[in-house]
């Protein structure tokens, strides 16, 4: 069988390695098993790192830590919010005095709770915008004592000429 050069395609003896006419190396002979060409394998794709997943317990354990944290801002905002209004005198925070000053208007130096205007300290009812009316009234002969919340119009000493007490507003 002829062994023809790839380059200049000159006819070869089938067991020259070289062309003789230009010196090409020669492809062995097609009938031999080594010029057989190899089947090339395409490289197999690079596989992807798989994305790990955080283990269960770390996610449980950022959930709760979540939760405690959102938890603890909304008891902050709620406290003081009811600081800002007055819900909570004379506790002796001064972060929630400083809510209180700030808010309402009103700072005297005795807990933010500020003044009635009248030069005496402001004693704190937890009423709101409500009138304390602590004291007593006799109703058919019978004494009432009395300590809750009133509003202007139903207040006990506008309307028992018997009151003995006291009826003040401060938030």
């Amino acid at each position: 069988m002829a062994n023809f050069c790839p380059k200049c395609g000159k006819e070869n003896k089938p067991d020259d390695r070289f062309c003789r006419n230009c010196g090409t190396g020669l492809a062995e002979s097609a009938g031999s098993p080594a010029a057989a060409p190899k089947p090339e394998t395409p490289p197999a794709p690079a596989q992807a790192n798989p994305v790990r997943s955080k283990p269960f317990i770390i996610v449980i354990i950022g959930s709760i830590v979540q939760l405690i944290f959102w938890g603890l801002l909304l008891c902050w905002i709620w406290y003081s919010y009811g600081c800002a209004t007055g819900k909570y005198p004379g506790t002796g925070d001064q972060t929630c005095q400083w809510f209180y000053s700030t808010f309402s208007g009103k700072d005297n130096g005795d807990g933010g709770n500020g003044s009635n205007g009248g030069g005496t300290t402001c004693i704190p009812t937890g009423c709101g915008n409500l009138w304390r009316c602590n004291g007593s009234y006799y109703s058919e002969e019978k004494k009432i004592n009395v300590d809750a919340c009133f509003t202007l119009g139903n207040r006990p000493d506008k309307i028992f000429t018997t009151w003995v007490g006291q009826c003040r507003q401060c938030p």
